[in-house]
This record gives C-alpha cells, sequence and structure tokens, in this order.
C-alpha cells in the first residue's frame, strides 16, 4: 500500500493571454468572457467557486468560512489564472475596482484557493528572528528528502514515507510562515524549478499531506464518497470519541478503509492527512491510531526505534531471533519461543507511543517488497497472534453461543486464574475451553492471543496459567526445539531419545513400555512443558500438527502404557458427552458413599456402585478390562480426593467384571438368564443362606436338584464354558469371604460336575433323604442372590 497523494497543481503556470493593460480584475474577467477560448473556463471556474463567493440571506456575509477551498475551485480558479496571468506572482493577481470584487478576491485567499509564493515566504521567514530557525532547522532535517544539495541527483530519500524529525520540522516551519495552511499546499513554486523538484519529493514522501477535514467535506459533497462517510462515522463512533482504544471494531475497520480506499486509494498509514483546523480532528485521528484502525509505514517504525536509545537494542534483539524466519531459511510452519518473544516486546515497545493496537497490524509495508515478503513469512510461521481483547469482543461478543461457552470457561477454569490450580488442567476447565476456543479461533498450540504487556493486566496473567497449567498443548517440534535451546533441558532430552529409542522406533516387540522409558519420557515432558507433569485426556503431551509420523510415535507412546490417561479429563468429557454424561451422573451417584470415604469398612463393592461403575469403564475405555483403576488412568498430581477414591474402587474390586456378585445382578437383568437363576436360588436354597450348618447337615456330595439348576444357571450366564467344574473359576468373591465359603462348598461337593450324587449323607438322621436333598437343593439356589443382597453390606 501507498501513501496518500493526492493529485493537485502546485504552480501557476499560464498559458493564455487576455491582460488588458492598466485593467481591473473586472476588465480583465469581461475580456476573458469574449475570448471564444477563455471563456468557457471562465465560466467553470465561477461554477465551482459559487459556494466561496456565496452570501447569507440579508445579512451580506459570506457563507464560506471553513478556511480551506474545495479541490474544483481551486484546481478551476487555477486553469483561470493561468490563462489569463501567465509567469504573474500568485499574490499577485490583479486589483480590484469595486468592493464587491475586493470582497471576492480576499475571500479566495483567507480560504487557500490561491497560494503564496513560496521564494517569497521563505525569504521574509529569513529575515525574521523567531522564523528563522525554523526554516534552517526544517532545509537541515529535510535535505535527503529535498535534495536540494544536487536537485539533478537521484533522490537521497528513496523511501515512500516521510522521516519523522522532517516532518516535524516542515509542519513547525509551515505554521510559521503560513498559518492555517496545510503542508501540502501552503505555497505556490511559480515555475522556479527547484522548488517544483523539491515540493514534488515532499508529496511522494507523503511529507505533504492534505487537510483532513478538507478531504472529508469534500467527500460529502460527492455523491459515492458520501454513503461511505456516513458508514465510517457511524461505525467509528467509539473510537472517534476515545471510549475504545484497546482495538479497532472489526465494523470501524471495514467502514473506515472503505471511506479511505475511496479518499485516498491503497492508504492505511499514519501520515494520510494533517489536521489544520480543527481541534477535533487531531484527537479522533490519533484515537483512530491508538485502536489500531490506521497502521503506521513498517520502515518507518523501524527507522524511529532504532533512533531511539531504549528501542534500539529492543529492535536489534527481535531481528537477531526472527532473521532466519523474516529471510526465508526458516520453513516450519510454527515460531521459535525466542522470535514470538522478541517479535512481540518489539511491537509493543515500537506501537508504544501510539497506544495498544494489534500486532497484526501494527504497521504497513507499503508495497516494499523485502519488508513484505518477510511480513507474510512472519505470519505463516504464527509469529504474530491477534489481540485477545479484539479476538474475543469480535468473534465472540456478537454471538449468543460463544457469550455462554466463555462464561462457562471462565467458571470451569477459576482454579487456574487465580493460581490455585498450578500443577494440572481440571477436566472441566479443559473441556469447557475446548467448547469456547473454536468460536474465537483455529489455533490449537499456544500462544492463542496477545495480551497487552501490562504486568498488571489480568489477559497476561490469565494466559500463562492456562498454558503453565497444561490445558493448551504446544506444537511438539516447537516443543523440541525450545527445549534443545537450553542445555539443561537438552540433556534430559538426549536421555529420552535413548531410553525411549525402542518406543520411538515402534519396536514390534515391545509390548509394554520400559520403566527407563516411561521415567525418562516423564522427566523429558516436565522440562520441555516446564511442569510438573502433563496427562490431558487423550493422552497426548503436544501437538503433532500435520506429521503424521508423529501422530503415530504418540499413539503407540500411549497404546503401550508409556502415558496413562488422567482420571479427571476422562470423566469431565463424559460428562460434556450427550451419550456418556447418563452414564457418568448414575455412577457418581451410586459410588458417592464410597468415593467419598463413608464405606471404609466395606468388603464389598455396592452392587449399584459395581454396576454403574463398570457401565462407566466400558462406555469411555471401550469395552476393554483392566486389573486395576490405575490401568485406565492416573489422578492428577496433587489431587488426593481424586487418589484415595481411586483406592477405593481398587480394594473393593469395583471394576472386576468377573465379580460373582454383579455377574449375578447382570444375570437378574437378563430375561433368558433371570428364571435359572430363580431356579437354582430355590434349589440352592439351603447352602445360600448357610440353614444346613443349623440344622446339622453334612453332605459328601451334592445333592441332583441343586447341581442341576446350578449347571443350567452357570451354563446360561457364561455361555457353556467349562472351568475344571469349578464355581471359583469363573467368578470372582474377591474381599467377601462369605461368598468365598458357599464358593467353596458347591466346589467340594462338585456341584458343577456332569453326574451329581443323588443322595445325602447318613449324618442327617432326622430327615429322609429325600426330603433333605429337597431341603437342599432349595437352599442352594440362594447362592448368588443371598450374594447380592444379604452378604454384600
Amino acid at each position: 500500500m501507498s501513501l496518500w497523494f493526492i493529485a493537485f497543481a502546485l504552480i501557476l503556470r499560464f498559458g493564455g493571454a487576455v491582460v488588458v493593460e492598466n485593467s481591473t480584475c473586472e476588465t480583465e474577467g469581461q475580456a476573458c468572457g469574449e475570448d471564444p477560448e477563455c471563456e468557457p473556463i471562465l465560466t467553470q471556474y465561477l461554477t465551482d467557486c459559487e459556494d466561496i463567493f456565496a452570501v447569507t440571506n440579508g445579512t451580506g456575509e459570506l457563507m464560506w468560512q471553513e478556511g480551506w477551498c474545495p479541490s474544483a475551485c481551486k484546481e478551476s480558479l487555477r486553469a483561470y489564472l493561468s490563462y489569463v496571468y501567465p509567469d504573474q506572482l500568485s499574490t499577485d493577481i490583479c486589483t480590484c475596482a469595486s468592493a464587491d470584487c475586493e470582497v471576492k478576491r480576499t475571500q479566495l485567499f483567507d480560504q487557500k484557493c490561491v497560494a503564496p509564493d513560496c521564494a517569497g515566504l521563505f525569504a521574509e521567514c529569513e529575515a525574521d528572528t523567531d522564523c528563522a530557525p525554523l526554516a534552517a532547522a526544517y532545509l537541515d532535517v529535510c535535505e535527503p528528502v529535498l535534495g536540494l544539495a544536487d536537485p539533478t541527483a537521484d533522490p537521497q530519500w528513496t523511501y515512500n514515507f516521510c522521516p519523522q524529525d522532517c516532518q516535524v520540522a516542515l509542519d513547525a516551519y509551515v505554521n510559521s510562515v503560513a498559518p492555517g495552511y496545510t503542508s501540502l499546499r501552503f505555497c505556490d513554486c511559480n515555475g522556479e524549478e527547484t522548488c517544483i523538484e523539491s515540493k514534488a519529493r515532499l508529496e511522494n514522501t507523503g511529507c505533504a499531506t492534505p487537510d483532513c477535514q478538507q478531504q472529508f467535506a469534500e467527500c460529502l459533497s460527492d455523491a459515492q464518497c458520501l454513503p461511505l462517510a456516513e458508514t465510517y462515522l457511524a461505525a467509528c463512533d467509539s473510537v472517534l470519541a476515545g471510549s475504545s482504544s484497546a482495538f479497532c471494531p472489526s465494523d470501524c475497520q471495514t467502514a473506515f478503509d472503505a471511506y479511505l480506499g475511496f479518499v485516498a486509494p491503497g492508504s492505511t498509514t499514519l501520515n494520510s492527512c494533517t489536521c489544520s483546523f480543527e481541534p477535533n480532528c487531531e484527537e479522533g485521528k490519533n484515537n483512530l491510531i491508538d485502536a489500531g484502525c490506521a497502521a503506521k509505514d513498517c520502515q518507518q517504525l523501524w527507522l524511529d526505534c532504532t533512533e531511539d536509545v531504549d528501542c534500539e537494542p529492543i529492535a536489534v534483539e527481535y531481528f537477531a531471533q526472527c532473521e532466519m524466519v523474516f529471510n526465508g531459511s526458516w520453513t516450519a510452519d510454527w515460531c521459535p519461543a525466542s522470535c514470538v518473544s522478541a517479535l512481540a516486546t518489539y511491537v509493543y515497545t515500537a506501537i508504544s507511543e501510539f497506544g495498544f493496537s494489534n500486532p497484526l497490524d501494527f504497521c504497513d509495508c507499503n508495497g516494499e517488497g523485502e519488508c513484505q515478503a518477510g511480513f507474510d513469512r512472519l505470519l505463516s510461521a504464527k509469529c504474530f497472534t491477534p489481540d485477545c481483547e479484539k479476538l474475543h469482543m469480535e468473534q465472540c461478543m456478537p454471538n449468543e453461543n460463544c457469550v455462554e461457552a466463555h462464561g462457562l470457561y471462565m467458571s470451569a477454569c477459576e482454579g487456574v486464574f487465580n493460581g490455585t490450580v498450578v500443577d494440572y488442567c481440571p477436566s472441566e476447565c479443559a473441556y469447557r475451553m475446548s467448547e469456547y476456543l473454536p468460536f474465537i479461533t483455529d489455533r490449537v498450540e499456544p500462544p492463542i492471543c496477545s495480551c497487552s504487556p501490562d504486568p498488571d493486566n489480568d489477559c497476561q496473567l490469565y494466559s500463562e496459567r492456562i498454558i503453565g497449567a497444561g490445558c493448551l498443548k504446544q506444537n511438539c517440534d516447537q516443543m523440541w526445539y525450545n527445549c534443545e535451546q537450553d542445555t539443561e533441558c537438552a540433556a534430559i532430552a538426549a536421555e529420552y531419545l535413548v531410553a525411549c529409542e525402542d518406543v520411538i522406533t515402534m519396536d514390534a516387540s515391545i509390548a509394554e513400555c520400559p520403566s527407563a522409558c516411561s521415567t525418562a519420557l516423564g522427566a523429558y515432558i516436565a522440562a520441555a512443558s516446564l511442569m510438573d507433569t502433563y496427562n490431558p485426556v487423550d493422552g497426548t503431551f503436544c501437538d503433532c500438527g500435520e506429521s503424521a509420523d508423529c501422530d503415530a510415535i504418540q499413539a503407540h507412546i500411549i497404546e503401550i502404557g508409556c502415558i496413562p490417561k488422567n482420571c479427571e479429563f476422562e470423566f469431565g468429557y463424559c460428562l460434556a458427552d450427550a451419550e456418556c454424561a447418563p452414564i457418568a451422573d448414575a455412577y457418581l451417584a451410586a459410588c458417592e458413599p464410597l468415593l467419598e470415604g463413608s464405606l471404609s469398612s466395606a468388603t464389598q463393592c455396592p452392587v449399584d456402585c459395581m454396576q454403574t461403575f463398570q457401565a462407566y469403564i466400558a462406555q469411555v475405555y471401550n469395552g476393554t478390562q483392566e486389573d486395576s483403576i490405575s490401568d485406565y488412568c492416573q489422578c492428577s498430581p496433587g489431587n488426593d480426593g481424586c487418589t484415595a477414591a481411586m483406592a477405593e474402587l481398587d480394594r473393593l474390586s469395583c471394576n472386576d467384571a468377573d465379580d460373582c456378585t454383579y455377574r449375578d445382578y447382570q444375570c437378574s437383568l437378563d430375561s433368558d438368564c433371570a428364571p435359572l437363576r430363580d431356579a437354582y436360588f430355590a434349589a440352592c436354597q439351603i447352602f445360600v443362606n448357610g440353614t444346613y450348618l443349623d440344622a446339622g447337615l453334612s453332605f459328601d456330595s451334592c445333592p441332583l436338584e441343586c447341581g442341576v439348576a446350578l449347571r443350567a444357571y452357570v451354563d446360561q450366564l457364561y455361555g457353556g464354558v467349562v472351568e475344571d467344574q469349578l464355581l471359583g473359576e469363573y467368578c470372582n468373591c474377591n474381599a467377601n469371604t462369605q461368598c468365598t465359603a458357599i464358593s467353596g462348598v458347591f466346589d467340594t461337593l462338585q456341584c458343577l460336575a456332569e453326574e451329581s450324587p443323588t443322595t445325602t449323607t447318613a449324618d442327617d438322621p432326622g430327615d429322609t433323604g429325600g426330603d433333605a436333598s429337597a431341603l437342599v437343593v432349595k437352599s442352594a439356589v440362594l447362592f448368588v442372590a443371598f450374594v447380592v443382597c444379604h452378604i454384600l453390606f
């Protein structure tokens, strides 16, 4: 993009000659009107300047008192003067014979429709003790731009922006010799070649700019520009008033760009126009700059910074850290952390005089090839990040769903934000953040956005803590690169490579993670991520980006158990899933006493807790069966409540799908299995409830009716599998001693044998064999129901 260049006629060159000797302005105008070539020029001039000469009704006062001349009037007047008064100074156009003519002549000067002679102004300034130093300073600091030392040589200043010191000196000189004029039209060279060349160079570098108010007023008089100006004023009202200075609202930016594109095509930079006649203009312009709606030229920003004692070392450090990215030798799609940090510091320091702005728009290369290529590379490598506040305000605030997601995220992550949770990212926080972020960005690795460097800024503090807690994953390559830049971390990374070589190469013979690898990997994660641990829900500790090899290695590391999943993450994500949430809620409700430690004396997992927990395990871990809860997931360090709850679930074998009590419960819910269970309970009741002991009965073999019913029940429940005819081979009694005793009786009597004895022992003198057998069979069937309903608690 280029600076604002407005085409205008600075030089009064007079072509024709209709001057009447000893004439006045009136007679010369009359003569022009009688000349066929001059008459249309005069008519155009009078038409375009009609507003300048108009008077108010009844008062005789001129209506136009703006202090600037409409462009159409100025240009057509110059065309008229160039024809009628060739080779005349703009200050001596003619003499009026009437009062009305003198009023109009004076109005043309007062409204800047004609400019004073440049040489005459400069001579008058040099003769004035107050003005002379300003003229000398202007010539001195603007010499590279003016090229006065050798006007025929190539310009010494090759940039398309004005040096700041030259702009300041020029404005000071102009304000002294021609108060009220802009530097664009403060004088007329009147054909002097050196003057014309110097003024052209001032224009080409943007040192001479149009008046902002005049430019806006002329836009209002244009049918195409008027709606753009009105939209711009409406959209940018809060910014112009200074009530929105942290960022440029998107609707304001769009409207401002459209307006600027019409009045000054291609311009977005700060030196776009000069506020000469209206105090509020300068304030509004600065507010637009502060909000980042208008950018400064990148090269000008660099030169200004390198000329400042405090800013110069920051600029040097930025270029040193980002040179590889800037010159194209860096090919990764992520930016070195050292470059991100140095660039952010440079941006915030270099633009501090203009307030906090969007880092992505902090300057404009104005079409300079090398600058633009470097800027594009910095963007491609994600060295720039958008302003967090602007990102939220523009992308989230207009969306009710995003606003709601943001509120839930802030609430869920409160512990991380206030610093009470530092070792891990709570599952609810991670989930709520994953719901909020897609509304505002597609970036997944930190930093998502940039905050003001103000140390008291909550945004910066929150950003550091959310990354430190592991709620955002770093890019894997970036994480490794950053680690290698640190001597201590690099040594730990080297040890990890050695210890995990077989794992990283995905050696098929490695089925379980070697302990040395697990230890070394944990040390690397802690060192590279600057955290004590890193247990995100999916087991990955960094983001692979587009690398398929990286994804494969991470998946293998997780598969063989080098990084177990995080229990809290898993539970939080289950709660957030419509299908999984009811299962998690049921488990939490059923197991609440156990999880809170209220069942420390229990010897068996409550049936409803066992049932709901195993349903939860099956849902979350895809039906896999592990020996211990720790084989599924691990609690975050420091979360003692989670650790204690998992220990209780393990102690009572709540995840054991082969538990006899749980198996029986599952059978009671199955329409095919339940009748066999009832028959078995009735036939074997005497063994299940222990009444055979109270009656002094003893048996050498299993009663026929009980054996038949038990076998039918077991065959249905276990699919006809025969496990050495021992009930203990089918299910586990775990910590339930009564279950163990009853199971032992059935195994001793060989009730699962294909052929069972049909008589009772002689140790039962009070009953007939048949009655005793019937009693035994009926009582034995109660085995599993008794386990479920009586011995559990």
